[in-house]
């Protein structure tokens, strides 16, 4: 019929399949000493040890904050140094602050 005919014609030719599923990785946050881990996101807001699921490609940013007469000796795992630890999550992490 018309009808079927103008209907099949709007649609594409191609067969529609839907794409994969959006990728989640884990990223495992501890800390050792007094004090604690947040994430500038909401997720990550721990004393010794948290963690959250995030979407491939997603940075997270991570700052420790010492307790009172503590100090931050740095980072290990996915980050180094002291300063806030961005992680780029494009596989599983695991970040210590101690």
């Amino acid at each position: 019929s018309q009808a079927a005919n103008s209907r099949s014609a709007s649609w594409p030719s191609w067969p529609l399949v839907p794409g994969p599923a959006p990728t989640k990785f884990v990223l495992s946050v501890t800390a050792s000493g007094s004090g604690t881990v947040t994430s500038a996101a909401a997720g990550i807001n721990c004393g010794a040890a948290c963690g959250g699921s995030y979407q491939t490609g997603t940075s997270i940013t991570l700052t420790a904050t010492p307790t009172n007469g503590s100090t931050f000796g740095g980072w290990s795992g996915a980050c180094t140094g002291t300063g806030p630890c961005t992680v780029a999550m494009t596989a599983t992490r695991s970040v210590t602050a101690t």
